[in-house]
């Protein structure tokens, strides 16, 4: 049976293991032109993209788009932590999108490296006072604002970038006024996982998951601080308000984490902070219930095997839905470039963001919502996209400045939003700590 964590486990969560549960993982690998086969599901469903009316008057080359010659560098990322199969399918995924953008322009090349997470930023930074490094990096939507303000990315051009092609929310996490520091490349939502050997129906309330539990059936819950503000908006509570400002009030918040506390006593819930040995615990049947990233599915299936594994949304609080984070990777430019290769970067960019290659993905994947603002293709080759669009329309969007605060804060806001949850502190003195930090963070409005 599952016991019930001690406190050295509770305390496990680092922000690197943060950045790694957050992360939407990391596109990896290179390999050389036409050195292994392709997916036949590029071929086969490239044919229903082309018979989709919706897509008639998608993005064609113009005659500056044609001819394009040369060679670009782009960078990502390995994470520690994160499973060699999701690894390799991001790798696959990426081989597949600059084989294809080399097919359309053959007298491109697209190198394509991969770094430890550990190092990465650290040699982006150096390779960039000699004028070397990438001309492409994917990096976390949570980067993106230290990134810039360090001057280690650029804007993107906004000449052919069409913002009403890409979801909104996802915009809104790449930009600082009017200039766009990313394009969207892949979104990663918090869900509800479940075994359907064990639960029939997902719960669509708190209620009815704590009648779950009392009937036997094991839940766990994330107690880390964005892995857990999925429920605070039951009672009115947000991080920061529409003029992105730090709000945390300390009564709504309160009751939100006196929830918390409630559930963890109920003796068919647990709340854990590493996500990965929560996991596990699902994985071995330990629990039947937990929160869970979308781009974790294709491993839990796996380990689940056949049709077990199911995803929901997160149960509503007080008849409101949640609104777990959204977050993904992001493509950036690189400060330094030449006008030619910053053109060619800007093809590759689109390339990989336009509808055609996100489905592909999405398909391939099942578990990752197209960046595009219009999708339509045949749903029964993705049977969580219903799901997943619920999710995605409810989620909270944080803005660079507001990922940046959290980021750079974000040892004191764990480590006080833990202690309040385990009655070490009292809930309103965490919360004044938590909106302390990220009011000293947040520029000036």
């Amino acid at each position: 049976m599952l016991g019930r964590p001690g406190q050295a486990q509770r305390a496990r969560c680092s922000i690197a293991s943060v950045l790694v549960a957050l992360s939407a993982a990391t596109l990896v690998g290179c390999s050389p032109k036409g050195s292994e086969s392709e997916p036949s599901m590029i071929e086969t469903y490239s044919a229903e993209i082309n018979a989709n009316p919706l897509y008639a008057g998608r993005r064609q080359l113009v005659q500056s788009q044609l001819g394009l010659k040369g060679t670009l560098l782009v960078w990502t990322q390995q994470y520690q932590g994160l499973e060699p199969m999701i690894q390799q399918m991001l790798n696959n995924s990426i081989r597949t999108m600059t084989r294809s953008f080399e097919k359309i322009h053959p007298e491109v090349t697209v190198v394509v490296e991969e770094y430890p997470d550990t190092i990465f930023y650290q040699k982006h930074k150096e390779s960039l006072k000699y004028g070397l490094g990438a001309d492409v990096i994917l990096v976390h939507t949570l980067m993106l604002s230290s990134l810039a303000r360090d001057n280690l990315i650029k804007p993107i051009p906004s000449k052919g970038i069409e913002s009403k092609n890409f979801r909104p929310k996802l915009l809104k996490q790449a930009k600082q006024g009017e200039r766009l520091y990313g394009l969207p490349f892949m979104v990663d939502v918090q869900a509800l996982c479940y075994n359907r050997d064990h639960v029939s129906a997902a719960p669509k309330s708190l209620k009815q998951l704590k009648q779950l539990a009392s009937e036997g059936i094991s839940t766990g819950l994330s107690m880390s601080f964005i892995q857990s503000i999925w429920g605070a908006s039951g009672f009115g509570a947000e991080v920061f308000n529409k003029q992105g400002e730090p709000s945390m009030n300390e009564e709504s918040w309160g009751q939100w984490i006196n929830v918390l506390q409630s559930l963890d006593l109920e003796p068919g819930i647990v709340l854990m902070e590493d996500p990965q040995i929560m996991r596990q615990y699902f994985i071995e049947g330990e629990l039947s219930m937990i929160p869970c990233r979308s781009h974790e599915f294709p491993l839990l299936r796996e380990k689940l095997g056949g049709e077990k594994l199911g995803v929901a949304s997160l149960p509503s609080i007080n008849g409101i839905p949640a609104r777990p984070e959204v977050a993904g990777l992001m493509l950036a430019l690189s400060p330094i470039m030449s006008e030619r290769q910053e053109t060619l970067a800007k093809e590759l960019l689109l390339h990989m963001t336009n509808p055609d290659i996100q489905q592909i993905m999405a398909v391939q994947w099942k578990s990752l919502l197209p960046v595009n603002s219009k999708i339509d293709f045949n749903r029964h080759l993705f049977p969580e996209l219903k799901q997943l669009t619920e999710i995605y329309d409810n989620s909270t969007a944080f803005t660079m400045d507001e990922w940046n605060a959290i980021v750079g804060n974000f040892e004191v806001i764990n480590d006080s939003y833990k202690k309040a949850i385990n009655g070490e502190i009292k809930t309103d003195l965490a919360i004044k700590r938590i909106n302390d930090a990220l009011q000293k963070a947040i520029p000036s409005q």
